[in-house]
């Protein structure tokens, strides 16, 4: 039980001369049943909301009334109570005093006839002297609902909203007419005094700036009485008269007699309007603040021999008294009692004018045998792990755990190792009374769960987790300090390290390849996926003459895609597949809006959107609950994925869970739960440097926020008992967006050692490398899944690799079979620790859209990185070991390299062409294709058979075309007439049977006929030699400058031979 009594010194009830008063504290009190030592005891939670109801007391709550953006009456009715706790009430007379924002001159509100709190009518009148200008304001801004301050009281209906003026004494500006007058007041109030409690609360919430207003009361035929409160924050259900931190809400006026008096608002300072939220006409001459406002119990349900502490918090109380035992606790807030039965403790709080107290009970019971807890640190198993069971117990003799009657008395722990699905039950015994608690411990299969870790917009220096390194040291910049990212890096000594992981320059590309092992060029979603399905909007375009492609996918992945993808892959696996945040595979009318649609058994929050508000996000599937409870996004996803991961181990199966965070993607905005300090970098000399960009900050703040959600879920991993068997692929979806990066050039100060040029959506490697770390969740090399499949930790490696990678790895991982050859390469092989290269050092990378760097496609070979424009048919050349920032273009200095690479990037696209065929740039003139062009450098023969490379592919689009030599081959019919020779020669460099060679048309005695293909204007030297080992440079010249018959395709000459010779060998040589 719970009671509060208020009384004088000698009495519980007061009669006053002229009325009586009757006060009576009232708790709210909610009992609930609590299971203790197999006895139900009730228990009481004691909330600290107390009142005090004057029967005359008159109150009045000026409220908003309905405006154009539908708000709410904030009034107050029966049953919500409000006011100072010793005089709040249920019965308000409420005033409209209309809508919010400032009103022109009028009547404020009609003269009203006030009631008091025992329902008599017309015991007083309010009204206003003069028709005003007056203000109706929200004190937190528009509300949108009764309980707009967000307060569990009814408090909130008083506060919310309040009149504002600044009376015809004020020195601000606007000046209002109105006064407020109150009169008719009766002997009641007049014979014993009254006093007036006048409550304000403005539109201030910040302490960097603070509202004053004053209220002068002035009684009939008396001198005025002036007050101010201070606002400089918001309520928050505490009434504070003077907390001394610049804030009050209320104002008391005391010793009042007059029948009648006025009250006008000001603001000093010409800095507004003074607020009245409401006011009450108390019948007594002076108010007490005397309050318990709580009086509470750590744990109301103890055993013999346990402890408890009372704590409690009072107002204006000059002596505490606590009962049974009339313990002075005067100056303290709490106490430790260890009752050996059950007791009623009372608080007694005086002022030496009056007393109020409250009383709590705690219950004791017998000890009995009690399991307080029994639990296993790995719920879930493979085969061959072992698994110890923990616990703690009170009061018991005896342990027992079954199966197996196990004797486990005067033990804490017990290491098992189960190989079938097993409930383990701990009975707890005194030898009378028993009490045991179960757990049950499952198996999973033996093959690993996949969690792909993808963050939106993050480049490779967005964390403290070194990417660049020179020699095999890593290098370090101001980005890398400035991030605060230690999850990343437990992750990354975990594992291994990729300094050169590849993405797309924009997200539904990367997400795409990600899903497929396709490159953007076979799957066909070569941009972001507008959500319109048109096309992407134009981000700084370099070239208005250019449009995408006409047969993209524009609207995202279609129904024919879905069995290529991962999830689906997987599904069919006898995964359980988890989508948690951006999904971008669709537009709102495309086929995979939501990421079920290819393969994802949940989807949490995922849409066609590329982008979402980080706090009001609840049309996002399946995220309401978290919108509701005002969770930040990043952190509404996490747990949403935690439980979604619980539920698939419930159901026994593993599970591919892809987080693929809305983060760190504009809207720029600041995640609460982030703890470093983004004003600032701090360098390893412990010097400080200032961060002055404000959305740099913020983007710090969300970065730190994608790392505590990669920490979380390890988390969670770990206490579920699955990290040992969990891959961890942790990405970032194209470059870097930070406010200080930028598109073209280099990040501005203090960032300006950024490693790399450009950021997301750009051509430079900072719109396309990306942060990339493999490890397992957590280590173990005693792991069946990790022995299988060891990662050593703490590894970098060097090699080019690219998302359209991540999927062969993971079903050579998962030992799952591949449905389709993929554009990408497994690199279990790298995680392994194998020494050596085990992908092609080459890439292909396209973006033929409006920008940034647009209508571009960039070959890597190698450390050469070749970047083609569209528009301009032009490229540029960089050798990323000697010049990681491109600022030297070497083009020129290479001719013979940007033909090769450029040839290789011709034949690139041709052999991923997918099923939406050449996806070119289109002309805005006409919609034409603008094909790939090959370079026009006349002089560059890389096969060195005399014919410029540019005129064997005369088209110039890199390809082998009918009737086109191959410029990488001397011999294109493989005929062992280079083909140079055989155009001289009027022969076919395509036709294998047609070929430069000499043959006898006739003999007689003593001499021959030699016959050659040959063309006019040719000549020829004959040569001969008795010996075919002789080097050719040695032959004897036999003949010099034959010149080829003009009438024929060939020449036909008689040679002299000796008849004493035994054999003889001759040549005919092609002059130049």
């Amino acid at each position: 039980m719970v009671c509060l009594r208020v009384a004088d010194s000698a009495t519980l009830f007061h009669q006053s001369p002229a009325h009586s008063v009757c006060r009576t504290f009232v708790f709210p009190i909610f009992f609930h049943v609590l299971p203790l030592n197999r006895h139900f005891i009730f228990s009481i939670t004691f909330l600290a909301l107390l009142s005090v109801q004057a029967s005359d007391t008159i109150s009045v709550n000026f409220h908003v009334g309905d405006d154009s953006d539908n708000q709410v009456d904030h009034i107050l009715t029966s049953g919500e109570m409000a006011g100072l706790a010793s005089y709040a009430t249920d019965q308000w007379n409420n005033i409209d005093i209309g809508n919010g924002g400032s009103n022109d001159s009028a009547q404020i509100f009609a003269a009203t006839n006030l009631s008091d709190a025992s329902g008599n009518l017309s015991v007083a009148t309010l009204s206003t002297s003069a028709d005003s200008t007056w203000f109706t304001g929200y004190a937190a801004g528009p509300a949108s609902s009764e309980a707009e301050l967000g307060l569990a009281g009814n408090d909130d209906d008083l506060f919310n909203s309040y009149l504002a003026l600044n009376g015809p004494s004020g020195d601000g500006t606007p000046a209002d007419a109105a006064i407020l007058n109150v009169s008719g007041l009766g002997s009641d109030y007049t014979s014993g005094g009254y006093a007036v409690i006048v409550y304000s609360d403005s539109d201030k919430t910040s302490s960097s700036s603070t509202r004053t207003s004053t209220f002068t009361l002035t009684p009939l035929g008396e001198s005025s009485i002036a007050l101010s409160t201070e606002d400089n924050a918001t309520f928050s259900e505490s009434y504070d008269a003077d907390g001394g931190d610049g804030y009050s809400n209320y104002v008391v006026f005391e010793n009042l007699s007059a029948a009648s008096f006025s009250l006008e608002l000001t603001s000093p300072g010409g800095g507004g309007r003074a607020a009245l939220s409401g006011f009450q006409i108390i019948p007594e001459p002076t108010i007490s603040t005397l309050d318990i406002v709580s009086f509470t119990t750590d744990d109301d349900s103890i055993v013999v021999g346990e402890s408890t502490t009372l704590s409690w918090q009072t107002v204006s109380a000059t002596s505490l008294t606590l009962n049974p035992g009339s313990v002075d606790v005067t100056g303290t807030t709490s106490r430790v009692v260890s009752p050996l039965a059950t007791t009623e403790y009372t608080l007694i709080a005086s002022d030496g004018a009056g007393i109020v107290d409250a009383s709590i009970d705690i219950a004791v019971g017998e000890p009995v045998p009690e399991v307080i807890s029994f639990t296993a640190d790995a719920p879930y198993l493979v085969v061959g792990e072992s698994v110890v069971l923990r616990w703690e117990t009170a009061y018991a003799t005896t342990l027992t755990l079954d199966p197996g009657g196990i004797d486990v008395t005067g033990t804490t722990s017990l290491e098992l190792t189960p190989t079938v699905e097993t409930t383990y039950t701990l009975t707890a015994s005194d030898g009378a009374l028993n009490d045991d608690a179960s757990t049950t411990i499952k198996f999973m299969p033996a093959v690993p769960n996949i969690l792909i870790f993808l963050v939106d917009d993050m480049g490779i220096t967005d964390t403290s987790v070194p990417f660049v390194y020179d020699e095999g040291v890593a290098q370090y910049y101001n980005f890398n300090y400035y991030n605060h990212t230690p999850n990343m890096e437990t992750l990354a000594s975990q594992g291994m390290k990729f300094t050169q992981a590849y993405a797309t320059p924009v997200c539904s590309s990367t997400r795409v390849s990600l899903m497929s092992g396709y490159n953007t060029t076979r799957h066909g979603v070569i941009s972001q996926v507008p959500p319109s399905g048109t096309e992407p909007a134009t981000i700084s375009p370099v070239t208005s003459l250019l449009d995408p492609p006409n047969n993209w996918k524009r609207t995202g992945l279609l129904e024919s895609d879905k069995e290529s993808m991962m999830p689906w892959i997987l599904r069919e696996a006898g995964y359980r597949t988890i989508h948690a945040g951006k999904a971008h595979f669709s537009s709102t009318n495309g086929f995979a809006k939501y990421p079920t649609a290819i393969g994802f058994d949940v989807n949490l929050g995922g849409t066609q959107a590329g982008s979402s508000n980080y706090t009001n996000y609840g049309g996002l599937p399946n995220m309401s609950s978290y919108a509701a409870a005002d969770v930040f996004l990043t952190d509404a996803l996490t747990q949403a994925m935690n439980s979604e991961i619980g539920n698939s181990l419930e159901a026994g199966l593993p599970f591919f869970a892809y987080m693929s965070h809305y983060g760190v993607h504009s809207p720029f905005t600041n995640d609460p739960n982030a703890t470093a300090d983004y004003t600032k970098i701090v360098l390893p000399d412990e010097s400080e440097v200032s961060v002055s960009n404000s959305n740099q900050r913020i983007f710090g703040s969300m970065l730190e926020g994608m790392d505590q959600s990669l920490g979380s879920i390890l988390e969670q991993l770990d206490a579920l008992g699955v990290a040992e068997e969990t891959l961890v692929i942790f990405m970032g979806d194209n470059g870097s967006d930070a406010p200080q990066a930028t598109y073209n050039g280099f990040a501005g100060s203090p960032f300006s050692d950024f490693p790399l040029r450009g950021k997301k959506g750009s051509s430079w490697e900072g719109g396309i490398r990306v942060p990339m770390i493999v490890a397992w969740a957590k280590v173990d090399p005693t792991n069946p899944v990790q022995a299988a499949f060891p990662i050593p930790q703490g590894t970098v490696e060097d090699d080019l690799v690219v998302v359209w990678d991540i999927l062969p790895t993971v079903l050579n991982i998962t030992e799952v079979e591949a449905p389709h050859v993929f554009d990408g390469y497994d690199l279990t092989p790298y995680l392994l620790g194998h020494a050596g290269t085990h992908r092609p050092q080459e890439m292909l990378m396209y973006l033929p859209i409006d920008h940034r760097n647009d209508y571009f496609s960039i070959y890597r070979d190698e450390e050469w990185k070749l970047i083609y424009f569209f528009a301009t048919d032009s490229y540029t050349l960089y050798n990323l070991d000697t010049d990681p920032t491109e600022s030297n273009d070497v083009a020129g200095d290479h001719s013979d390299r940007v033909m090769a690479m450029a040839r290789s990037m011709a034949q690139e696209f041709e052999r991923t062409w997918g099923d939406q065929g050449q996806l070119w740039p289109t002309f805005d003139s006409d919609s034409s294709d603008d094909p790939f062009s090959m370079p026009n450098l006349p002089a560059v023969d890389l096969d060195m058979d005399g014919l410029g490379d540019n005129s064997e592919d005369a088209n110039l689009n890199g390809l082998i075309d009918a009737g086109e030599t191959d410029p990488d081959d001397w011999d294109t019919d493989g005929d062992r007439t280079d083909d140079y020779t055989e155009r001289r020669l009027n022969l076919d460099p395509l036709d294998a049977n047609s070929f430069f060679a000499a043959r006898v048309v006739s003999t007689g005695t003593g001499n021959l006929d030699l016959a050659w293909p040959s063309a006019p204007g040719l000549s020829f030297d004959i040569l001969s030699s008795d010996d075919l080992s002789t080097p050719f440079e040695d032959w004897t010249r036999l003949i010099s400058g034959v010149e080829a018959d003009d009438t024929l395709a060939e020449t036909i000459q008689s040679l002299t031979i000796d008849p004493e010779q035994d054999k003889e060998f001759y040549s005919v040589e092609l002059l130049p």
